[in-house]
């Protein structure tokens, strides 16, 4: 009779329905501030805390069924926002939250501390798994794939790993999907006595691709006309299946291959490229400078690759007649070429002297003695130089212009007293300029003795301005050197130029020329010395003649202006970071004029081989300055 009576009562407890809603864990969330963005208040006035809810082992249809009520919580709200998620508005305080649900039953739940204002709590609860004598179990579903898609019944329900509660016996498809897997999927039945466990291992869908070039690397990649890179090139992970791979390189004919890839197998696409050149060897005077197709190779001789087909060679050297010639290369053998030497071109020098007898002196080369008419002047800007013992040394640049005649006429200046040796003697220069004019009478453009500033010489280019323009660079100390490099704004050179430390950056600054504070011709040079404008680098450019040539081994501009005097302007490239881009290239140079429409930019002066203009440019690249006065 005792066993009959435990077994009754034993049917009795499982076929009752009582409450298994549990609370798992409650926490705050002082990161999270929704609560404070978005305060609901209480009917007392207070600000509420909020509950945001998440269940463990429930699923979407079984979540929708709960309803929360709680102690003054006269503004509780139910919301599916975030997905799978239950926002709940409570009084602050020490309070309760009452949770009903229609299978799971009633559970009242006394918070643990006091819920303070305006702040986002965490809470997970979950449900016992049988419920109104229905027994309910787990269904766990895992991937090896953080990115593993889930679906059960073709409802998404997570990535990676779920974990899911449903009834016992029941039967449920499922599905795991992932980017460059195959997709995995079944039918599974939830068991009565333990969890059931889906445990996949994706397999992959890609495999691996290498490909090479040869005989040469550096081939740009196309797969599927897409550029990927160049070789060697490795794709880690690409779906498999067929692809058409594409290599290109200069000098070379494109190849074209098709190749299959496997799942986990790597693939090695090897593309033999056949050359499209021609291994080429120019020789021409030493010297000259050597251009193809008006890009410069060298000086003298040059060995390189050339595509097949027809080349323009041209050697090229100051004071001469360019010389070219056209050359069509075959691909695959070797070619000489032999350009011949540029011609010189020569003007006529006149000079004489009072008293006569001074050596001539042109380029420092010695050429005879006054009176002397000399026929092969190379024509350009010359440096002439008359010196006789006991008379002051006659310095002066002049200009030789071709099948004219420059006659220059000296009276030289008495040096008083004994001379014991030419170690003690004295070189007084009488500093004058030598142009000829069209009419072929000389003339004096300016007195040298006035073209020195505070130690630096200047140039009269006869501009509509008059302004004068410096002979070098601050920091060099001849025309050809590239001296130092400014971020614009900035009167010291550094060894990094970023826009982090340029101190002009994303500042409101007028125009600087003249202020030592920024100036740094006026800064380093003193004087009268500043940078010039924007309107005055304009005027460089559209009064003046710009040749683009070679001085002391520097390419750079030859400005010249319209009185014929001239300036070099060498190509001295320019500073990013620690690097050093360009020289022998382009040349800019800053102007003292900021660009009026962002704090970021500044004007300056760009030339290179194919022309020069004025722009703007971002004020933390270190440029060259040239320095100007009135």
């Amino acid at each position: 009779m005792k066993k009959i009576l435990i077994s009754v009562l034993f049917l009795f407890v499982t076929l009752v329905s009582y409450s298994q809603i549990k609370v798992l864990s409650i926490e705050p969330d002082e990161a999270d501030l929704t609560a404070r963005i978005n305060p609901k208040q209480d009917r007392n006035g207070f600000n509420c805390a909020l509950l945001k809810i998440t269940t463990m082992g429930i699923d979407g249809e079984q979540r929708r069924k709960f309803f929360f009520t709680g102690d003054m919580a006269t503004q509780i709200v139910d919301v599916s926002f975030p997905p799978g998620e239950i926002w709940v508005y409570l009084s602050p305080g020490r309070s309760q939250l009452v949770i009903r649900h229609d299978d799971y039953g009633k559970t009242i739940y006394d918070m643990p501390y006091a819920l303070k204002e305006k702040t986002c709590y965490a809470m997970v609860i979950t449900a016992d798994k049988e419920v109104n004598n229905v027994v309910r179990n787990y269904l766990i579903i895992k991937a090896d794939q953080p990115n593993a898609l889930i679906y059960v019944d073709d409802v998404f329900v997570g990535e990676k790993e779920v974990f899911l509660l449903y009834n016992a016996g029941e039967t449920h498809k499922w599905k795991i999907e992932c980017n460059m897997y195959h997709a995995e999927s079944g039918e599974v039945k939830i068991s009565y006595t333990e969890k059931t466990v889906i445990d996949k291992i994706m397999r992959p869908a890609f495999g691996c691709l290498n490909v090479t070039s040869m005989p040469e690397s550096g081939a740009a990649v196309y797969v599927d006309g897409i550029k990927m890179g160049e070789t060697p090139y490795k794709a880690d992970k690409i779906k498999s299946g067929e692809y058409k791979v594409r290599v290109v390189k200069e000098m070379y004919y494109p190849e074209e291959r098709t190749y299959v890839v496997r799942d986990g197998e790597t693939t090695e696409a090897k593309m033999e490229m056949r050359g499209n050149y021609a291994n080429v060897t120019v020789e021409t005077e030493a010297g000259a400078e050597i251009y193809v197709d008006n890009e410069y190779k060298g000086t003298g001789s040059w060995t390189g690759k050339l595509m097949g087909g027809e080349h323009l060679f041209e050697a090229r050297k100051e004071s001469h007649i360019t010389a070219t010639v056209n050359v069509r290369l075959t691909t695959g053998k070797e070619e000489r070429v032999v350009i011949p030497n540029p011609e010189p071109v020569y003007g006529t020098l006149n000079v004489a002297t009072t008293p006569m007898g001074a050596d001539i002196y042109v380029d420092g080369k010695m050429l005879g003695t006054t009176p002397e008419y000399i026929t092969d002047i190379l024509v350009g800007t010359r440096e002439l130089r008359l010196e006789k013992q006991g008379y002051e040394t006659v310095s002066k640049k002049i200009t030789i212009i071709e099948k004219e005649v420059l006659n220059v006429n000296e009276k030289l200046s008495f040096v008083e007293g004994e001379i014991s040796s030419e170690d003690e003697k004295t070189h007084v220069e009488k500093k004058e300029e030598y142009v000829q004019t069209e009419n072929g009478s000389t003339r004096y453009d300016f007195e040298v003795t006035e073209n020195n500033i505070n130690g630096h010489v200047y140039v009269d280019l006869g501009l509509p301005s008059g302004l004068k323009w410096a002979t070098c660079n601050v920091g060099a100390n001849s025309p050809s050197e590239y001296g130092d490099y400014y971020a614009w704004g900035e009167v010291e050179s550094k060894e990094r130029y970023t826009m982090k430390n340029c101190v002009t950056m994303n500042q409101k600054i007028g125009e600087i020329s003249g202020d030592s504070q920024y100036d740094a011709a006026r800064a380093n040079w003193g004087g009268t010395w500043r940078m010039p404008t924007k309107e005055e680098f304009d005027e460089l450019l559209n009064k003046c003649t710009w040749t683009w040539t070679t001085q002391g081994g520097k390419k750079g501009c030859n400005v010249t202006g319209p009185n014929g005097n001239s300036i070099f302007l060498p190509a001295a490239g320019f500073r990013g970071g620690t690097s050093f881009y360009r020289a022998g290239s382009v040349g800019p140079y800053w102007s003292s004029t900021p660009y009026e429409s962002s704090t970021l930019d500044s004007y300056y002066l760009y030339f290179c081989n194919d022309g020069c203009l004025s722009s703007k440019s971002d004020r933390s690249y270190g440029l060259s300055v040239r320095p100007v006065s009135e």
